[in-house]
């Protein structure tokens, strides 16, 4: 949603008084923009690069400041004058769009289309400074950029990114103010390292964005009123102007978005490398640095379909290994952090997020091998990219898992029992407490466990349907329980599944995995540890199947949307699993309670999963609910 005219006359002001105090240099009165939009399903589907383009045409081009933008990589654009089967180049003019090249369809996931773009904008604009922007889907520092409907889904890896620009950079003999990601998953290390060499400023998201991205209207209105902004006052613009717009859309609760000092990510670099080097993994993986991954807030992740980026926080993953009294170089990687990051925004499920990620493998083991391999080809330190593939490898070759005591676990009274869970509530419970044992060898292990709820399909005897899992379990004396009073959770009185996404100093964030209106999602849940109260931030769409990266589609629940939930299932006999839907209800007031469960035999038992993701499952327990 627009900003008021004056909300915005208040925004401009502010932005002049910052360049006033910052000591902009003068002379510098003139920006190309050139904007690399590869439209995807994201445009096909839902019209997100018209939005973008329409917000854009609001301002259009002045004579101190030149708009461009590279169309292609959608199957379908959702207005009259962009062609899917060319590729395009326009001057965004105020309320009109200007066409100024029409080439053959050139896969926008290739290297050269990308240099071509920016060397032919700066020629044919040329001015005091120019800002890159990359609009698309990312996929963090292994999979990149793009997503090109045309050509096979094909994405930009990093080294594809770093050859176009330099390339570019070199032919036009330029450099970038500022280069952005208007895309998921991009602020990490990575790719500002090889921004670095390019440019000043760096903005970009560690999370997911909403599919409504950046606010180009203020954003653009800013540079018309005062072209000599430089790239830390226009990044902080862009920052606030996207936290106001995803304020306005409902779609803020799990943002984030960052402005880099350039100047500051040589030392930054060189911080992690020394970390690295200092490393010594030994044939075995080391506990506390496992510890300290296992607990740093991390993103893009799919829980529900088992999907996962493994792109971690810097800083927190940092602070968790001060934690764990490990502290030793990682030290030097906290200062340098906080050096480059200039400023940055978070969320309520995103609470420490500190502005740059970094790509550690940890929960994406089924896919260590490949991804490992495609990141080794990143310019980034040997010295990390050993440690991650080494750490990787030291993982997948351990496949013991969490040993369970056999049998299924006993079922004992609540006055047995004195237990306080890991977020500290001490056990009051008035029914059953369901316990079993662990090996005390696997004790330090352990990475997650919880207590699993579901029931055998009444209409296939093979096939397991999960109802959800609870991570408030107790560990006590080599013993996981939980206790159980036939209850179960919903969302405005109807039950769903729900899994735990992540745990930081704050909260929990949960997800429930289900159709919203026919489209498949996950609705993110967070939970205060102080008071117990929880939020329902809204829906993301999870992983794209046919791209297999991060959807951009998160949006907020909506009284009368239709909801159908979803619960895992497993069949025995040929290990397939997949999802059942339960029964479809109108969305209200989003309200999560406890209800008791339909009369009938339900199993309890614990899953587990080590440090090296391994996961096991306890034996079952048939608990009868009357």
């Amino acid at each position: 949603m627009l900003k008021s005219v004056f909300s915005s006359c208040l925004l401009l002001l502010a932005s002049l008084l910052i360049t006033t105090c910052s000591g902009t240099s003068a002379g510098k009165t003139s920006y190309t923009v050139m904007v690399y939009m590869c439209g995807s399903d994201l445009e096909s589907e839902n019209g997100a690069a018209t939005a973008d383009i329409e917000e854009m045409l609001k301002i259009g081009s002045t004579t101190n400041l030149h708009v461009v933008i590279q169309t292609g990589g959608a199957s379908e654009w959702k207005n009259d004058q962009v062609k899917a089967d060319k590729t395009q180049r326009w001057l965004v003019e105020k309320d009109s769009l200007q066409m100024l090249a029409e080439l053959e369809p050139v896969s926008m996931g290739q290297s050269k289309s990308l240099s071509d773009f920016i060397t032919w904008a700066a020629a044919s604009y040329p001015a005091d400074r120019y800002i890159l922007i990359m609009w698309n889907h990312g996929a963090g520092s292994v999979d990149g950029y793009g997503a090109d409907e045309l050509f096979d889904n094909a994405l930009l890896d990093l080294k594809g990114i770093d050859q176009a620009l330099a390339s570019a950079t070199s032919t036009a003999k330029i450099r970038f103010e500022m280069i952005g990601f208007d895309t998921c998953l991009m602020a990490n290390i990575e790719t500002a390292s090889i921004a670095a060499r390019y440019a000043d400023w760096f903005v970009a998201s560690e999370e997911l964005e909403p599919g409504h991205g950046w606010n180009y209207t203020p954003v653009l209105a800013s540079l018309v009123t005062n072209a000599a902004l430089d790239g830390d006052v226009l990044g902080r613009i862009i920052v606030d102007t996207y936290r106001d717009q995803a304020a306005s859309e409902g779609t803020d609760g799990a943002i984030t978005l960052s402005v880099v000092n350039l100047k500051k990510i040589p030392a930054l670099v060189s911080a992690i490398d020394a970390f690295a080097s200092s490393v010594q993994l030994d044939g075995e993986i080391p506990l506390h640095l496992a510890r300290a991954r296992n607990k740093a807030e991390d993103y893009g992740n799919d829980r529900a379909n088992n999907s996962f980026t493994d792109m971690v926080d810097l800083s927190d993953l940092v602070k968790q290994l001060a934690r764990e009294e490990s502290f030793g170089k990682a030290a030097a990687i906290d200062e340098a952090l906080k050096e480059a990051v200039v400023y940055r925004i978070g969320s309520e499920s995103t609470p420490v997020a500190a502005g740059l990620s970094i790509f550690f493998p940890f929960r994406d083991r089924d896919s260590f091998a490949e991804r490992v391999k495609k990141y080794a080809t990143n310019p980034f330190p040997e010295s990390w990219k050993k440690l991650v593939t080494d750490y990787s490898g030291l993982m997948l070759a351990d496949t013991s898992g969490i040993e369970f005591d056999k049998g299924e676990p006993e079922e004992i009274d609540e006055d047995e029992t004195n237990y306080v869970s890991r977020s500290g509530k001490k056990n009051t419970t008035k029914g059953k407490v369901y316990r079993a044992g662990i090996d005390s060898k696997d004790f330090a292990q352990l990475a997650s466990i919880y207590m699993v709820l579901g029931r055998m399909d009444r209409q296939n005897p093979d096939k397991f349907v999960m109802l959800g899992i609870d991570s408030d379990v107790y560990l006590t004396n080599g013993k996981v329980s939980s206790d159980f009073e036939g209850e179960w959770v919903t969302l405005d009185g109807n039950f769903v599944s729900m899994y735990e996404e992540d745990e930081n100093d704050e909260g929990y964030v949960y997800s429930i995995p289900a159709k919203i209106n026919g489209k498949t999602v996950d609705i993110v849940v967070t939970v205060d540890k102080k008071d117990g109260n929880y939020k329902i931030q809204g829906a993301s769409e999870g992983v794209d199947p046919k791209t297999g990266i991060p959807s951009k589609q998160f949006f907020r629940l909506k009284k009368g949307d239709r909801v159908t939930p979803l619960f895992a299932t497993f069949n025995i006999k040929t290990d397939k699993d997949g999802f059942d839907e339960g029964t479809a209800f109108v969305y209200d007031e989003g309200r999560l309670d406890l209800k008791k469960l339909p009369a009938g035999e339900y199993l309890i038992g614990f899953l587990a999963t080590d440090m090296a993701q391994n996961d096991s499952m306890s034996d079952f327990k048939t608990v009868e609910v009357h």
